[in-house]
């Protein structure tokens, strides 16, 4: 069976015969040292190309690294392709195509790449095509605070999103209320959470993306309530997680907003609060 090594060695050596290829990148999980790679781990790659539309459409080079079980291709929105493959023994390789121009070295390469993120947070080089060697880093890009405007399209998302949920409930249509609950309503409050450790410890403070490694960057007792957001297919459960994620959205966005100098929308909550209030079994108020 296929390991992680091995498939490396032969997309490197596949790279080598590419007159396009300029570079493989390992990135994510296996190039890091911080939250480094477990047995669980996925191979994520960036392929520096001159030509990225080779790799629009065409899935046939996938086969050449092994049995191939599963693939699925997106574009990305900065038009970059990529390719997910699940290889025979459930080995998972990411495959993204990043377009590039003339350089003489990775190093000038570098400034112009998408995903600098990525890159700041460990990468490995498999493949190395350019003329010159030089050395390079990668940064974090510093948080940049949201807008006024910003801001408030999340609130209001929200609060709008909690009506929703809360009608869902009280007509049984729990399948959409689950989803509207912890997707649209997540995203928000994930962002929330993001902003709030931000402005509480600075611009370079790390908060990842999408929640991961949220452990290592949440305050104690954001960290301390997050059990209670989540509940079963059951519509009092449902009403007490809308309730605790209410009022942990509230909280964390009001401390956001004074730290900004943005006003908080409070007649709005305390109506949709009141409001809210009569879907709510406990009758307690959200």
């Amino acid at each position: 069976m296929m390991t992680y090594d091995q498939l490396e060695q032969q997309i490197a050596e596949w790279a080598l015969t590419r007159d396009d290829i300029r570079a493989v990148l390992v990135v994510g999980s296996r190039a890091r040292t911080e939250h480094a790679a477990d047995e669980l781990s996925d191979l994520d790659l960036l392929l520096l190309t001159t030509d990225a539309s080779l790799y629009r459409d065409d899935r046939t080079w996938l086969s050449t690294f092994g049995s191939v079980l599963l693939a699925e291709q997106d574009i990305l929105d900065d038009g970059a392709p990529e390719w997910i493959a699940v290889y025979e023994g459930v080995i998972k390789g990411d495959f993204t195509f990043v377009q590039v121009g003339e350089a003489d070295s990775l190093a000038d390469q570098m400034p112009q790449m998408p995903f600098q993120n990525v890159l700041a947070r460990g990468l490995r080089v498999l493949v190395d095509k350019y003329p010159q060697t030089k050395a390079f880093e990668v940064k974090l890009r510093p948080f940049k605070a949201p807008t006024a405007e910003r801001f408030g399209q999340i609130v209001a998302n929200f609060w709008i999103t909690a009506t929703r949920v809360a009608k869902f409930i009280q007509r049984g249509d729990l399948w959409r209320a689950v989803t509207m609950l912890y997707c649209k309503m997540r995203f928000n409050l994930v962002t929330m959470m993001e902003w709030h450790a931000h402005v509480l410890h600075g611009a370079d403070y790390d908060t990842w993306y999408d929640g991961r490694f949220m452990a290592s960057w949440l305050d104690a007792d954001t960290l301390a309530t997050l059990p209670d957001l989540f509940a079963r297919y059951n519509a009092d459960e449902l009403q007490a997680a809308l309730r605790q994620m209410v009022s942990l959205f509230r909280r964390l966005a009001q401390v956001v907003a004074n730290k900004l100098g943005y006003d908080y929308p409070q007649a709005a909550d305390d109506q949709l609060s009141t409001w809210l209030q009569r879907f709510n079994s406990a009758n307690r108020r959200l």
